[in-house]
């Protein structure tokens, strides 16, 4: 992209100011061959019996909540911070794609209290290697940064689907790998996930805003995937 600000707003908000990138796709929006409204239409004992998550049979799948984060490296420990959260959810049968970005470490507060907030208006989580990843961390972020916590959700992690799923049938379950062979969805000039977070510490340090936004393509990208593979998924499951 040319030199410039990254494509993020300040806002104010009850717990201080966040910055957001926000986008609404329409209903009739497709992530390769997959339309996303179809996440809509899945059957809660369905989606169930394929998490294996009896929980998930009475969630109202028209308030889920899709999450994907962004970090500054996979360490562990207090040191990974999530600078980008990525959220979306629907609103009728568009996707409003909701994300919360980190321009300074140490001020995680207002981003994870506005977090906190959405959790308490959705009826469960949808991640892909959410439950050992984003969710630990996220939790841990919460903790530290003296927030409290929002309610467990019903969690639904696709990555665990889609094992089920293409167990037998000889398709992997990287994320990357399901987008393409799946869904027959290429990225073109996506960034490398390895080189995300230097890029950050880059911006830190003074570097050009405008760096970043492949990143936050990544992150869109990634969660228009949820969306369109939860469709997708279920529909393969209920095949046999």
């Amino acid at each position: 992209p040319p030199p410039g600000p990254l494509p993020v707003e300040p806002r104010a908000t009850a717990y201080g100011t966040v910055h957001v990138s926000e986008r609404v796709l329409p209903p009739d929006h497709h992530h390769g061959s997959a339309p996303l409204a179809g996440a809509l239409d899945v059957e809660g004992s369905l989606v169930a019996s394929l998490a294996l998550h009896a929980d998930l049979a009475g969630v109202d799948f028209q308030r889920m909540l899709f999450l994907d984060t962004e970090t500054t490296g996979l360490a562990g420990g207090t040191g990974t911070v999530p600078f980008l959260v990525g959220l979306a959810w629907f609103e009728g049968r568009s996707l409003r794609v909701h994300q919360l970005f980190l321009r300074r470490l140490g001020e995680e507060a207002p981003m994870l209290r506005v977090l906190a907030e959405r959790m308490a208006h959705s009826s469960c989580l949808v991640t892909f290697n959410g439950k050992s990843f984003d969710w630990p961390l996220l939790r841990t972020r919460f903790v530290l940064n003296r927030v409290p916590a929002p309610a467990e959700l019903p969690h639904l992690d696709l990555l665990h689907c889609a094992r089920r799923v293409f167990k037998h049938r000889g398709a992997g379950a990287r994320l990357v790998h399901l987008e393409e062979q799946v869904l027959g969805h290429r990225r073109i000039g996506d960034v490398d996930g390895a080189l995300i977070p230097e890029l950050y510490f880059r911006f830190l340090r003074g570097g050009d805003g405008s760096a970043l936004t492949p990143v936050l393509e990544h992150n869109v990208n990634d969660l228009l995937l949820l969306a369109a593979l939860l469709g997708d998924l279920v529909r393969r499951f209920r095949a046999g």
